[in-house]
């Protein structure tokens, strides 16, 4: 028995399906799993008021530290390059809030054969309202939506405002913002861009002319696919977007956009990073 599915089920089942995967793996992933590129020296320029009321800038520096000891030469090497240490970074809890632990990934020792510090722990030294920016990449993938859509097909060019939604991941690089602040808790800001790739889904509805001269209201579905660059500020995204729809259907010919190209803005809510 041959099951017959209409182009609009395929195009929401692909779209369901891409959402149900994304989701049972991306929440099996560590949340934690950014790469920070820490420095063995970090200076931060801040804004602060005199007993005047004016504002006045200063620098904070904070050093990478550890316990007990001084750094191992590889390691703050490493951090003294211009890539950075590369490590997981997250601020201690409780009485050791005013730390801001950083765990490096592993470095090997081809003489020795082992790994370098292994179980030492590094960590910056922060005072109430004191601030660093860490610099750090790593893979996103979120949900997004295309308000605003502009369409060149072959004959002429169409603005559509319907909400249009995809899933969009790519590589992310940014900084994260970490403040001390002693009684409500302390907070990371991220700012971040991602260059990605997009997938999405609509409802297509159009008409056109047959060879009987008869006028054909179609009602099927379209696939877009395309290229994304966006701009985040913690979970809320916005940029440009651009790529090809590919109408499905018999009559996917006849219509006018089918194939071409169009440009969009973005706007998104991050759901999960990895």
């Amino acid at each position: 028995m041959k099951i017959k599915w209409s182009a609009k089920e395929i195009a929401h089942s692909c779209l369901v399906l891409v959402f149900l995967y994304s989701g049972s793996y991306l929440k099996a992933q560590d949340p934690n799993t950014k790469i920070f590129k820490v420095k063995y020296e970090l200076s931060n320029k801040q804004r602060h008021l005199d007993i005047n009321g004016k504002v006045i800038k200063q620098t904070d520096t904070l050093y990478l530290q550890t316990d007990g000891e001084e750094i191992n030469s590889t390691i703050k090497e490493l951090a003294s390059t211009q890539r950075g240490l590369l490590s997981s970074v997250r601020f201690g809890e409780k009485e050791e809030s005013d730390k801001l632990f950083v765990n490096p990934f592993l470095v090997y020792d081809e003489q020795r054969k082992t790994y370098i510090d292994r179980e030492q722990v590094y960590y910056y030294t922060l005072e109430n309202r004191q601030s660093v920016k860490i610099k750090f990449n790593h893979y996103s993938f979120k949900a997004i939506t295309i308000p605003l859509k502009v369409r060149f097909g072959r004959n002429d060019v169409e603005f559509s405002t319907d909400a249009n939604l995809g899933v969009f991941g790519g590589y992310s690089w940014g900084t994260s913002k970490f403040t001390r602040k002693t009684e409500i808790g302390n907070t990371e800001i991220e700012k971040k861009n991602t260059l990605g790739i997009l997938f999405g889904t609509e409802q297509l509805e159009f008409d056109f002319v047959d060879e009987n001269q008869q006028t054909i209201e179609e009602k099927s579905a379209l696939i877009s696919t395309g290229l994304g660059f966006v701009h985040s500020y913690q979970n809320f995204t916005v940029g440009l977007t651009g790529g090809f729809d590919f109408a499905l259907g018999e009559n996917k010919n006849n219509w006018d956009y089918h194939a071409r190209p169009w440009l969009g803005l973005a706007i998104g809510y991050s759901i999960f990073s990895f």
